[in-house]
């Protein structure tokens, strides 16, 4: 997964509108658990094959420099680790804990995978059924002319 430092609410709006699923964590130099996890978290999540979904890593004095940061995600408290999907803020929390950011990252990561997969059944399913509904048509179509043909006698 590809991993990108937020320079600017404007920065953080542009991702917005280019990835469906985006990852935030939003951190401190100053802050002792953000430094433990943040080295783990960014190892473990530029490792994961997935193209539809980024890691942004935000610092908190860019979040403090822009109130429309506070507005969108309401933090209190750092580590801070949120998920966004189409524009929308979905969950967020607080921890300096690897194995629980971790878990929560991989469950989103294995529900985008197979939301991603049932879209593809769908859309070769739809498709599918269409060429055999064209198929059934042009069959009865050609029924239908047998019918007529032999009505004319």
């Amino acid at each position: 997964m590809l991993i990108q430092n937020i320079i600017s609410y404007d920065d953080f709006l542009n991702y917005t509108k280019n990835y469906k699923h985006i990852f935030i964590n939003i951190s401190a130099n100053w802050c002792k658990p953000c430094n433990e996890i943040k080295p783990l978290i960014e190892k473990f999540v530029s490792v994961i094959n997935e193209n539809n979904a980024i890691y942004l890593k935000l610092n908190h004095s860019v979040y403090e420099e822009d109130d429309l940061f506070n507005s969108f995600f309401q933090m209190k408290k750092i580590p801070y680790f949120g998920y966004i999907k189409d524009g929308v803020l979905i969950y967020s929390f607080i921890s300096g804990d690897f194995s629980f950011v971790s878990k929560k990252i991989f469950n989103t990561i294995s529900s985008i995978k197979s939301e991603i997969n049932n879209e593809i059944y769908n859309k070769t399913n739809n498709e599918t059924n269409n060429e055999t509904n064209i198929e059934t048509n042009n069959e009865t179509n050609i029924e239908t002319n047998k019918l007529d043909t032999t009505s004319n006698f």
